[in-house]
């Protein structure tokens, strides 16, 4: 919205779109940034190649120009952790109506990797709707190797599951580190209500260490005022 250019014209140039998160970032003092937020671009990109070529995603369009705009927000913004979302296995299977994970971990695989290339500071590892306790096994072992590799790259991962808290990886958060999740409904409160919400809701929070995070991608009709 701030380029005032269409996601997918953003998605042809590494130049545009990092220079467009890089004006946000200016803009409201990020703290930390992804290069793109759509949980649908694996799926799309795999749909094109067959199961044994999964891994090769990455090299499908757009993945190259959001892999060369996050290797360039890394370089330039120094000061602030960027992000790298992967689409959860449980959600990259449905949407390749696979029945079997093993896909959608080596996909989740390969863009780890290449995101930890990058020096991505973080992995977020994100699904559409909260993980069930007879799925959490399951999700586990499915990126048990992403995990050994953001050790391996000393990156930090994250899950974000869409109507749960965010989580570390494994539940392995560090001593004291908690996170907050904030309702969807900030993006579309008064500006002035957004902020109360925010203030109380880290107030209640109490001292210590703390990630915020929305709890899913910001609406493009959300007013600047709000996100300030």
């Amino acid at each position: 919205r701030m380029a005032q250019l269409p996601e997918e014209n953003l998605l042809e140039s590494p130049t545009t779109l990092a220079g467009a998160l890089r004006d946000a970032q200016r803009l409201f003092g990020y703290d930390a940034l992804v290069s793109h937020f759509d949980v649908g671009l694996a799926a799309r990109a795999c749909v094109q190649l067959t199961a044994d070529r999964a891994d090769q995603f990455v090299n499908e369009k757009p993945w190259p120009v959001i892999l060369e705009a996050t290797r360039r927000l890394v370089k330039e913004l120094n000061q602030t952790v960027i992000m790298g979302v992967l689409t959860g296995p449980l959600t990259l299977s449905r949407q390749l109506g696979d029945r079997s994970l093993d896909r959608a971990a080596q996909t989740a695989m390969a863009l780890g990797r290449a995101y930890a290339e990058c020096g991505v500071g973080s992995l977020l590892v994100v699904e559409e709707r909260a993980i069930t306790p007879e799925e959490e096994d399951l999700f586990a072992r499915t990126l048990r190797s992403l995990w050994n590799l953001t050790e391996y790259f000393q990156i930090t991962p994250l899950v974000l599951a869409r109507g749960a808290a965010l989580t570390s990886a494994g539940r392995l958060a560090p001593a004291g580190l908690r996170f907050l999740v904030l309702p969807e409904s900030l993006f579309t409160d008064p500006p002035d209500a957004a902020v109360a919400l925010v203030q109380r809701t880290v107030a209640e929070a109490g001292p210590g260490p703390l990630i915020v995070s929305t709890a899913w991608e910001v609406p493009p009709e959300t007013s600047p005022e709000t996100l300030r």
